[in-house]
């Protein structure tokens, strides 16, 4: 009669880990990709903005607080 192989414990520790990890990602997946009921109309907005002296040399004209009037 012919023997079976017996698959190592070592093997099957890291099967389990394998598949443990990857039902934990699939989870985070499927949860992240619920719905939340979030008026889309409305955003928060921090726009930040150098005021050194360095900006004068690539800003000479100051255009860059029209710019962020015109993004707001």
């Amino acid at each position: 009669m012919k023997s079976r192989k017996r698959v190592a414990i070592p093997v099957v520790k890291i099967n389990l880990k394998a598949a443990a990890i990857i039902l934990i990602a699939a989870a985070i997946v499927f949860a992240s990709g619920r719905s939340y009921s979030m008026d889309k109309a409305s955003m928060d907005v921090v726009l930040v903005m150098d005021s050194s002296g360095s900006m004068k040399k690539t800003d000479p004209l100051s255009l860059r607080i029209p710019a962020a009037k015109l993004f707001i």
